[in-house]
C-alpha cells in the first residue's frame, strides 16, 4: 500500500513539473533593449577566429504592432592567414543595419533560423 501511495505522489509530481513550463513567444525571446551588447566568436577548425561585438541602438514597432526592428551597429575583426613568410593578417570593420523579427505573438515551437554557419549564435 506505501508502495503504491509513493508511487501516484510520485507520477502526480512528475505529470505537474511537466506542464510548468509555458512556451515562449518570439517577442518574449527577442525583446532586446537598447545598449545591450552581444558578443559573436566564430572560430571554425584550422582557420583563425573572427569575432563581432554587435550593440542594439534603438527599438521600434511596425505601424501594425507585429513586426519589431532593432537598428544595430556590428564592429568586426577578423584573421587570416598571410604566406612568404607565414603571419596572421587583422581585418577591422564596422557596419549599421537593422534586424527585425515579426509575429511576435507567435510560439517559438519550429526551427525557423536557417543560417547553419551561426548555429548556436546569441543573434
Amino acid at each position: 500500500m506505501k508502495a503504491t501511495f509513493s508511487f501516484i505522489i510520485g507520477f502526480f509530481i512528475l505529470s505537474v513539473s511537466g506542464i510548468a513550463q509555458v512556451i515562449p513567444t518570439i517577442g518574449e525571446i527577442y525583446d532586446f533593449q537598447p545598449g545591450d551588447v552581444f558578443h559573436k566568436v566564430i572560430s571554425p577548425p584550422s582557420v583563425p577566429r573572427s569575432v563581432s561585438r554587435i550593440t542594439i541602438l534603438d527599438r521600434y514597432y511596425s505601424p501594425a504592432g507585429d513586426t519589431v526592428f532593432y537598428p544595430f551597429r556590428n564592429d568586426h575583426y577578423s584573421t587570416s592567414l598571410g604566406y612568404n613568410p607565414p603571419h596572421l593578417e587583422y581585418s577591422f570593420d564596422s557596419h549599421e543595419g537593422i534586424m527585425s523579427f515579426t509575429n511576435l505573438d507567435s510560439l517559438i515551437t519550429t526551427t525557423w533560423y536557417t543560417d547553419t554557419s551561426e548555429y548556436n549564435d546569441t543573434l
